[in-house]
């Protein structure tokens, strides 16, 4: 028995699902866009839907081998994007979120050793980045701490270290903060000792809260606050969970400028900084 010998309502509940899906393939349109070079050389591939760049994106050397393979979302960068140089090796490997860098990253030599990594939060680079001797694997070079102080990219502190393994140069943020320990413990209070590194600046006293991403105190119940005694602060501490914990504080210091023989001194003002510590 043929389609058409049956009733006109049973052809109907086996033709509708199939013309549905039909128009919704009309409707719903993919195809690869294609740019090519004055001499016709392809450069790029990118899918697009409903002429939308959505799917993968991929560029090309002149020589036709593939320079990087990302993958589009609503025409924004999303998820990971991956660079190649023209041996095929990989170059560098990145996440994107919403056309922002978002994730662990990695940049890789020539000659196949990693020579960077770190991590970005909403476009910007957070925490520590590492660069490291491109022919000793796993060697760092140079260590920056990165954070996001009212939307900007903020360095806290840059550390380089020689091949040996001894550092060749340190340039600290404004606000220098020291613990007792390079690793603290859970639970167990410790003092900080909180200093400045601008010799012409007078620290008035030190503030640690809860800040948020913009540097506005979201809970001003837990502040420890300690007036200054000296040039430098000692403001206890207790690590509340372990691995890696950015504080973030404030700073209030004064300018002391020297003037016809006499020092005077400007109005106080916040200086905000952020230390990474580490408690297990």
């Amino acid at each position: 028995m043929t389609l058409f010998a049956l009733p006109f309502r049973v052809r109907w509940c086996f033709c509708f699902p199939l013309l549905t899906a039909l128009f919704t393939a009309c409707q719903q349109s993919k195809e690869v866009q294609k740019v090519f070079s004055n001499d016709g050389k392809l450069q790029q591939e990118v899918e697009y839907e409903n002429g939308v760049p959505n799917g993968k994106q991929t560029t090309y050397y002149p020589s036709g081998k593939v320079k990087a393979v990302s993958f589009l979302k609503n025409g924004q960068p999303d998820s990971l994007s991956t660079g190649y140089y023209e041996d095929g090796k990989t170059r560098f490997a990145r996440y994107y979120r919403n056309g922002l860098l978002e994730g662990p990253f990695k940049n890789f030599h020539e000659n196949g050793n990693l020579i960077g990594s770190g991590t970005y939060r909403g476009g910007k680079r957070a925490g520590y980045a590492y660069d490291y001797f491109r022919e000793e694997p796993g060697k760092v070079k140079k260590k920056t701490y990165f954070y996001n102080f009212q939307g900007k990219e903020t360095i806290g502190s840059v550390v380089a270290y020689q091949k040996d393994g001894r550092v060749y140069e340190e340039k600290p943020g404004k606000v220098l903060v020291k613990a007792p320990a390079d690793t603290l413990r859970v639970g167990q209070p410790v003092d900080l000792e909180v200093s400045l590194s601008d010799a012409d600046q007078e620290l008035q006293a030190v503030v640690l809260g809860q800040y948020d991403d913009q540097f506005r105190l979201a809970d001003s119940l837990s502040l420890d606050t300690t007036k200054a005694t000296s040039r430098k602060i000692v403001v206890r501490y207790t690590p509340t969970r372990a691995g890696l914990q950015p504080i973030r504080g404030s700073a209030l210091v004064r300018l002391m400028v020297q003037y016809s023989g006499r020092t005077q001194t400007t109005t106080v003002k916040p200086i905000y900084f952020e230390h990474p510590l580490y408690a297990k």
